[in-house]
């Protein structure tokens, strides 16, 4: 993904801080559960992000 460092920063916050507060973290059993998760979730906005460039 190649974006201005301050584009990409403030686009990962936005994204994250929402996804955080949709998928409560006690839907994940263990941390590693959460963290398997959040690397799936993160490559499904990059993904979805590209194809909306």
């Amino acid at each position: 993904m190649v974006i201005n460092n301050c584009l990409q920063s403030y686009f990962w916050d936005k994204q994250i801080s929402s996804l955080l507060i949709f998928y409560r973290v006690e839907l994940f059993d263990t941390c590693q559960t959460f963290i398997n998760s959040s690397s799936g979730i993160a490559e499904q906005i990059e993904a979805e992000f590209k194809y909306h460039k």
